[in-house]
């Protein structure tokens, strides 16, 4: 084959970067049918060949995907073990919308799509005015989790794997569904530091802080933007000094 054929890209699982390579000429194409969501700064389309990975595109000049990937680098480098809450990313490949990164798509067992922990506070909130449980709600066998108990566990694996996220938003976190009784929360955007010397990829002290700081402030804004969905004593539960 004609190796100008071919681009090579940084890709990464769970904070591993490799180097892989894609067919110039398969430009793949995305249609609003393989639409998947659209943000601020990207929109995320299902990648067209394989619906357990996702496209995300920059829809305006963003630092955000430079940013991850220094991030995920400096988790190579520092030899650290995968981590669970980070999706797995597989490189870079050309679309008829420009250059995409291709990430691991969060999905359940059953190929739904995970919903993320703001999906989960409306949920809650709808069902205690309809007097029910979320389960009920969605007519699911899975074993939904209350929200103050996917923070908890959130909480501990993010302390104990101290990811740098700059700013914390519930939709930028999903429940996973391994199966119908066991789940883990994944991180599906934002990561890696804005900073110029990211100083808390490298000494843990330094990331101890961010993360708890990053943490406290989240709780408040869940404070704020789904009033009266916290009790003071679950506020309390949920802030960490």
């Amino acid at each position: 084959r004609d190796p100008d054929a071919y681009r090579k890209f940084n890709c990464s699982a769970g904070g591993r970067i490799k180097t892989v390579a894609y067919e110039n000429s398969d430009m793949i194409q995305l249609t609003e049918k393989f639409l998947l969501g659209k943000g601020g700064n990207q929109i995320v389309y299902i990648h067209p060949e394989d619906p357990a990975k996702c496209i995300k595109l920059n829809l305006k000049d963003s630092d955000d995907h430079n940013r991850e990937m220094a991030y995920r680098r400096s988790r190579e480098r520092r030899h650290l073990p995968p981590s669970t809450l980070l999706t797995a990313y597989y490189g870079d490949v050309e679309t008829s919308l420009g250059t995409g990164s291709v990430f691991e798509r969060i999905m359940d067992y059953d190929g739904e799509t995970s919903r993320t922990i703001d999906e989960l506070i409306r949920l809650e909130l709808t069902a205690r005015e309809q007097k029910t449980t979320v389960r009920e709600l969605l007519h699911t066998k899975k074993e939904i989790p209350a929200v103050t108990e996917a923070l908890l566990r959130f909480r501990r694996v993010l302390f104990e794997e101290k990811i740098i996220i700059p700013d914390m938003g519930a939709e930028n976190f999903m429940v996973q569904f391994i199966r119908p009784d066991e789940w883990k929360i994944r991180i599906v955007d934002d990561i890696g530091s804005p900073t110029l010397i990211p100083i808390v990829y490298y000494i843990d002290y330094f990331a101890a802080g961010h993360v708890r700081r990053r943490w406290n402030r989240f709780i408040r804004e869940i404070e704020d933007v789904y009033a009266g969905f916290l009790s003071n004593e679950e506020k309390e539960q949920l802030k960490t000094v």
